[in-house]
């Protein structure tokens, strides 16, 4: 499941300021849906967006953030974004 529908990416401020970035005033429009921001956006004008802002290396970084959160809870590890450390 991609970042979109996930809620991971609600405390993460990485995935919120992609989000963000990529159309700031859709994003207060759509009240900061991802799913509805994404939904509007074609691949050809999210890459072209993309390339405009050097989003690349943050998106490849929130998504492998995502991917270590969902490893975790697949372990039954539960783990928190990087700025706030592991639950105990």
């Amino acid at each position: 499941m991609g970042a979109g529908p996930q809620l991971v990416w609600s405390w993460d401020h990485d995935s919120v300021g992609l989000f963000r970035d990529i159309d700031p005033l859709r994003w207060s429009q759509l009240n900061h849906s991802p799913v509805s921001l994404l939904s509007e956006y074609p691949l050809a004008k999210l890459e072209a967006r993309a390339n405009e802002l050097a989003l690349h290396s943050r998106i490849n970084y929130a998504y492998r953030r995502l991917r270590e959160y969902e490893d975790a809870e697949r372990t039954g590890v539960r783990a928190m974004p990087a700025c706030c450390g592991p639950v105990q």
